[in-house]
């Protein structure tokens, strides 16, 4: 809960801010994600199901530019496939995400931005935290009365990573997410559902093995307008 708060929070404040300075509009919107998560290690692979929660917003500055603020966070369930003597254990991560958007074309915006987050194994107390500079895209279009379409992708192709107990950084970490689905508007409220990918490569830099943490499946939601 507390986590949720933080990222709630930290998103309505950056949209709020913008809605204040320029009077513009924009949209607010929270879902359950259930999650297929795979935690990698060289010659390990662990898997678990969870139901994480993410938060997502938009504000538009001008018709051509916008700010994007996204977060997602939770604790998954415990590994159902685990080395032997860690099945005890599940994953969590934390991660929020803010861009800048410009409309390329109608219904096409390129993004730039920044995200951080962490990720972390219980009971092993392995805990990784991680921040970049993203570039993406997403594509928002409506096919009928009140119903539309979209997809959005970013990237962190260079990353720094830390893991703290062993208080070592990792200079060659990534990241990837993207996410495509469908709403319905209906007034000033919002009903959505998707698909949604979030992927974390831990490694030094150069180097050739790495540890990765993926979550992704299916979500569903609802948003507000402002």
């Amino acid at each position: 809960m507390k986590k949720l708060l933080t990222v709630a929070v930290m998103i309505s404040l950056v949209l709020g801010i913008g809605s204040v300075a320029f009077a513009q509009t924009g949209e607010v919107s929270a879902d359950l994600w259930f999650v297929n998560h795979v935690y990698e290690e060289p010659g390990d692979k662990w898997e678990a199901s969870g139901r994480l929660t993410a938060v997502t917003g938009t504000f538009d500055i001008t018709n051509k530019f916008s700010v994007a603020g996204s977060g997602a966070f939770g604790k998954t369930d415990k590994f159902e496939k685990a080395p032997a003597g860690r099945p005890e254990e599940s994953g969590e991560l934390t991660n929020l995400n803010v861009a800048v958007q410009y409309q390329i074309i109608p219904m096409v915006k390129a993004q730039a931005g920044f995200f951080t987050g962490g990720y972390k194994l219980h009971k092993n107390l392995e805990e990784y935290s991680i921040s970049g500079i993203t570039i993406g895209a997403a594509v928002d279009f409506e096919v009928g009365d009140g119903i539309g379409i979209y997809g959005e992708a970013n990237y962190a192709p260079i990353a720094s990573a830390k893991l703290k107990e062993a208080d070592m950084t990792l200079d060659g970490s990534s990241m990837m997410a993207f996410e495509a689905g469908g709403k319905y508007d209906f007034g000033q409220f919002a009903v959505k559902a998707g698909y949604r990918y979030k992927g974390l490569e831990f490694k030094k830099k150069d180097a050739k093995d790495a540890a990765t943490a993926s979550f992704s499946g299916f979500f569903v939601g609802g948003g507000i307008k402002f």
